[in-house]
């Protein structure tokens, strides 16, 4: 117990003491007197030097939303407001599309009649196709038929009739020759003193009856064969002339009457089937009323020139077709946007390692990398000096950063890791050269002299002068 007491009463009184050296206590000429502040104590830590940038927080990617309604004399109803954080078809705008709607009324009435028309028409072909068929198939029929008749007067019903006529001739014929010589027979025996005076006479009337048939046979016989077969034959093969003729007129005249109600049905189709993608265009469009997120994204709402005043897009604005309403940028994403001095530049390296802190959230350092860097080296409106466009991307989770916030970078292009470091704050250059640190001591404090190592931007490496856990004031 006597033990515990002492060390307490130890401890006040270098608490006293130390209160004494921090509230003003008088201090001696080689004493020295610190600036007002909490002192920083020295760590083991990773000392990073390099170049430092501010810059701007974008997103890595974004996406452009326009109204796709054809059309000038369009308003906007609704819109989304402005930084809203979005998902994926969320709904965005929505956009007055009340004259679209009663043309696809209107237009679906004329589909409707079309459609009508389009099955009249192909029912008005097809009737006019059976019908010539039939007209074809009738007018084929009759050439055919007319082809028969001809090669029935040619095969036929002519050489029969010649072999007819020619029998009659040659009977008749074969009939006179046998009354002449029996005329001859009893002219004969007449002149013998027989007395065949009557049968004579009625043989001679017989004869030239007989003779007469023949002459009669054989004229009839060179009549048809020289007048009535030939006229015959000349009548068939007109006959199938005219037919054959009347067929390939009806061929012809079937296949305009075809072709034009198939034309017809032809253009009532391409007029169903264009009020058929007119009224799809339509409905498409209509649903375009209603602007849906493409991807996840926070709400930037475009500016317009509206009555000389440049401002945010808004209900009630007139909109056209490809007119741009907002962007989408990526939030998940973030990269910073960088301006890089031509000095500098041999000092760059591809992928090159980066701390990023943000203004808005000063506690937390995140890690990235040199991205993008431009070709050119271009000055800003006003200055002499040239830098390079480059952006820095951040390879940690973003959440809560938003684009425009301002960001510092440093590009790291030396650093030491698990070193003695102290705050850059609490160091001083002597003028011989030599850094000093105000070292805090149990009963006062010491101006020490320490090596450094890498002068980082904040952080300065300590290879002596000062050990882990030593606490440091700042200068006055």
């Amino acid at each position: 117990m006597k033990l515990k007491r002492k060390l307490a009463a130890a401890a006040l009184v270098a608490g006293a003491g130390i209160a004494a050296v921090s509230l003003g206590r008088p201090a001696s000429k080689n004493e020295p007197v610190p600036a007002s502040g909490r002192p920083s104590t020295v760590r083991r830590a990773t000392v990073r030097n390099g170049i430092a940038l501010v810059g701007e927080l974008q997103a890595a990617s974004s996406v452009g939303v326009a109204s796709r309604i054809p059309g000038t004399d369009i308003r906007l109803l609704w819109i989304v407001g402005d930084g809203s954080l979005v998902r994926k078809g969320d709904l965005l705008a929505r956009v007055d599309a009340s004259g679209l709607k009663q043309a696809l009324e209107e237009n679906r009435v004329a589909l409707a009649r079309a459609r009508v028309s389009l099955e009249a028409v192909q029912s008005a072909a097809r009737s006019e196709e059976t019908q010539a068929i039939q007209r074809v198939d009738a007018a084929k029929s009759k050439a055919e038929s007319e082809r028969l008749k001809r090669d029935k007067v040619y095969f036929g019903e002519g050489p029969l009739e010649i072999g007819r006529l020619e029998k009659e001739w040659r009977e008749a014929t074969g009939e006179a020759q046998r009354w002449a010589g029996y005329v001859r027979d009893l002219e004969a025996l007449l002149e013998r003193k027989i007395d065949v005076a009557r049968e004579l006479e009625s043989a001679r009337r017989k004869r030239d009856e007989i003779a007469e048939k023949e002459a009669l046979s054989r004229q009839r016989l060179g009549s048809y064969k020289d007048y009535v077969f030939p006229g015959l034959t000349k009548e068939a093969e007109l006959s199938v002339t005219r037919a054959e003729l009347d067929r390939d007129a009806e061929v012809k005249s079937a296949g305009y009457a075809v072709a034009k109600a198939q034309a017809e049905a032809k253009r009532a189709e391409y007029d169903v089937k264009s009020l058929e993608e007119k009224t799809k265009r339509l409905e498409e469009t209509i649903v375009l009323g209603e602007i849906v997120a493409p991807a996840d994204g926070l709400v930037v709402l475009r500016e317009s020139r509206v009555g000389g005043l440049v401002r945010k897009v808004q209900a009630g604005d007139q909109v056209f077709e490809g007119m741009p309403l907002l962007d989408l940028p990526d939030t998940h994403a973030i990269v910073v946007s960088v301006r890089v001095r031509e000095i500098d530049l041999p000092r760059i390296r591809e992928k090159q390692a980066a701390l990023v802190r943000v203004e808005a959230a000063p506690s937390r350092e995140y890690k990235g990398s040199l991205g993008h860097l431009g070709v050119l080296a271009l000055p800003e409106p006003g200055e002499t000096e040239k830098y390079f466009s480059a952006t820095v991307s951040i390879e940690e989770k973003v959440e809560g950063l938003r684009p425009g916030m301002t960001a510092q970078v440093l590009l790291v292009t030396e650093e030491r890791r698990d070193v003695l470091a102290v705050s850059r704050d609490f160091l001083r250059r002597a003028d011989n050269g030599e850094w000093k640190a105000l070292r805090q001591r149990l009963f006062g404090l010491r101006e020490v002299s320490v090596e450094t190592g890498l002068e980082g931007i904040d952080l300065v490496e300590v290879r002596s002068g000062l050990g882990p856990g030593d606490q440091v004031l700042p200068w006055p």
